[in-house]
């Protein structure tokens, strides 16, 4: 153990040092076609199972294409170590179509992610974010209105690269994404960055929201967004133990996937102080994490969690109280998830369960 944190301090250091040096150039680093090594696969209710390649290089229009503008789109991109068929992606993907009609479109950039070359994988970024912020405008131009209708979701260094997304649209004059949802963004070699412009901030969309499962580990433990959600305090995740940072890492996706079947599953609060006593915390009215955060939240919140899935505290099958005449979500209004139906939930209709 010992020798796991001298290693992984060293190479914190070497990254921050690597990301500060002006004479970098990303770019660099990148050998041939970026589509060679970046793809984008679509899937919709037609194909849930067999993704549907998209190339923004293309100019043709295929009939078999099942992209539909008429719908919400979210985009999904992976971490460190992934590709588009790791659990993440997967996990989001049937999450959204099990839910409504979407196009949902994994990136898959895992040949510039790969174990264990994180440092490479650091200085790919801003060109996997200009290849994205392509993909984007050919949407658009496609029909898909990315301003009100898409949604980016990153997960650990991909919420990063949502940055670069971001960054390259305002290079070229566009507007910026409705939404980016970072599920707890990559930490080492950004925790300290002082140029947010290199890692995920709250102007890179007119609403930001950040949940934190994995605080000075391998998540950023950084207030980054509009909103930002601390589960459980952002330290190791109920279930998961102290050694096991992956699981921590990775339950901030898990819990994003559960919000999608459960929007009010994750209400949360703010806390006075930086701290575990839950007396000293107060539920905010109406704010929940994950798929029904509302865009006009601000601040920082702290959400706790069960143990084991469902790691919801409000989980569907224990509430009681929640409004019986509430309209099912139209998921296909041009107000990005509308947002969810304006949240008329009251404090005191929360049923709340703990292991």
């Amino acid at each position: 153990m010992p020798y796991f944190i001298a290693t992984l301090f060293c190479l914190i250091i070497s990254l921050q040092d690597v990301t500060s040096n002006p004479f970098f150039n990303p770019f660099d680093h990148l050998f041939g076609r970026i589509s060679d090594d970046v793809t984008f696969h679509l899937y919709t209710r037609r194909n849930t199972d067999r993704s549907y390649i998209l190339d923004p290089e293309s100019r043709s229009r295929t009939r078999d294409n099942p992209l539909n503008p008429s719908h919400h789109t979210v985009i999904f991109i992976h971490g460190f170590n992934e590709n588009y068929r790791s659990p993440s992606g997967q996990g989001i993907k049937d999450a959204y179509l099990k839910k409504g009609q979407f196009n949902i479109i994994l990136v898959s950039w895992g040949k510039l992610a790969a174990m264990p070359w994180y440092v490479n994988a650091v200085l790919n970024l801003p060109a996997v974010g200009a290849y994205v912020a392509e993909l984007i405008m050919w949407l658009d131009n496609r029909g898909i209105n990315y301003s009100a209708n898409l949604h980016v979701i990153g997960f650990s260094l991909g919420a990063h690269v949502a940055s670069f997304v971001s960054e390259e649209l305002a290079r070229n004059g566009w507007p910026k994404i409705k939404r980016i949802t970072g599920l707890d963004p990559a930490g080492p070699a950004f925790e300290s960055l002082t140029t947010i412009s290199s890692r995920l901030h709250a102007e890179n969309a007119i609403f930001v929201d950040i949940i934190h499962t994995n605080n000075r580990a391998l998540g950023i433990e950084t207030a980054i967004g509009h909103a930002d959600f601390y589960v459980n305090y952002g330290k190791p995740q109920p279930g998961c133990g102290y050694l096991n940072i992956n699981c921590a890492h990775g339950r901030a996706w898990n819990l994003y996937v559960e919000s999608i079947s459960n929007p009010f599953g994750f209400p949360a609060s703010i806390c006075g102080r930086w701290n575990f006593f839950v007396s000293q915390c107060s539920p905010a009215e109406n704010v929940y994490m994950g798929f029904a955060a509302d865009p006009k939240t601000r601040g920082r919140f702290y959400v706790e969690t069960r143990f084991t899935y469902p790691f919801a505290t409000n989980p569907i099958s224990l509430r009681k109280n929640v409004p019986s005449n509430r309209k099912p979500i139209q998921h296909d209004s041009h107000a990005l998830y509308s947002h969810v139906e304006k949240l008329p939930i009251k404090l005191d209709e929360r049923s709340v369960y703990y292991t």
